[in-house]
């Protein structure tokens, strides 16, 4: 009997075996066939890619770069809040300053942009921070933009650019790109550059956690000579990309490009820290695995 309710106990833990298989290999087709959904340009990409041939499977690594310490000072600035779509500038904004590069608690320090858009006050030079633009919400100028990784040269001053979506451009999502923005969730836009700095045409963009998993609500769309276009579908010379409806939390950005062989090289990644009815801006740099890149200056 006992030899006979083990046979029993170990063909059930077989069978379980083999459910438990066949549930991850399902999960797997899931995942790669919702990869493909965003993931499929064959046409080769334009821009610069030399410094990371073959992408990260071939490299094996990202490249990181080490500012020189010295050159990471707090520096006084003089510069200015745009548009992130026209590069107009944007009077009376709120431009709140975040040194730890994460938009958590109070700001350092908080300025606001004058009748030109200018603003001035203190920022460091060769070390990444965050900031956050909003206007007066009574006045419905400017949608609340966050963005992380911005990283100023070295200088005695510095000449920083605050993007700021307006409600305007946000305005306008559903009926250009044929999605509506969920408030609880947020948006995720940035540009794709290459070796040089300059914008990628032909680069996907996808959002993952840790885990490789793609949000389910994840709509992802690109520009056309800096403007929305729900019939791009990859980055146009402009580089300019948008992921809407992401859920609240730490994602990945990453960005493809076609192989040439029918398959696809992931040259970048991003994180973001994504917030509910916001606009997160999140760039990514080829051969960069964490959105930053200093200029020339800092590691000089």
């Amino acid at each position: 009997m006992f030899i006979f309710s083990l046979a029993l106990l170990l063909a059930g833990c077989s069978d379980a075996t083999k459910d438990t298989d066949s549930e991850s290999q399902d999960n797997e087709t899931d995942s790669a066939d919702r990869f493909a959904e965003y993931v499929y340009v064959t046409e080769a990409p334009v821009g610069d890619l030399t410094c990371f041939e073959g992408g990260f499977a071939a490299q094996g690594e990202w490249v990181v770069q080490s500012p020189v310490a010295d050159k990471q000072q707090e520096v006084p600035f003089t510069g200015q809040v745009i548009d992130f779509e026209t590069d107009d500038p944007v009077t009376e904004a709120t431009v709140e300053i975040f040194t730890s590069n994460e938009v958590y608690g109070a700001p350092d320090s908080t300025v606001e942009s004058d009748s030109s858009g200018s603003v001035s006050g203190t920022v460091p030079t060769c070390s990444p921070y965050s900031y956050r633009v909003s206007t007066d919400p009574l006045l419905e100028e400017t949608k609340v933009t966050i963005e992380a990784n911005q990283i100023d040269g070295f200088d005695t001053s510095a000449s920083p650019e605050f993007n700021s979506v307006s409600r305007a451009t946000y305005a306008v999502i559903p009926s250009l790109l044929g999605v509506s923005p969920d408030t609880d969730k947020g948006i995720v836009a940035g540009t794709a550059y290459d070796c040089t700095g300059d914008q990628v045409a032909g680069a996907q963009m996808v959002i993952r956690d840790d885990a490789g998993n793609i949000p389910e609500s994840l709509v992802m769309k690109y520009f056309v000579d800096d403007f929305p276009n729900r019939n791009q579908e990859w980055t146009s010379e402009d580089g300019l990309w948008v992921a809407i409806n992401v859920p609240v939390g730490e994602w990945n950005v990453e960005m493809y490009v076609a192989d040439g062989s029918g398959g696809h090289l992931l040259m970048a990644t991003s994180s973001v820290n994504v917030q509910a009815d916001s606009i997160n801006i999140s760039s990514v740099y080829t051969s960069s695995g964490d959105g930053l890149w200093f200029p020339s200056s800092c590691l000089e």
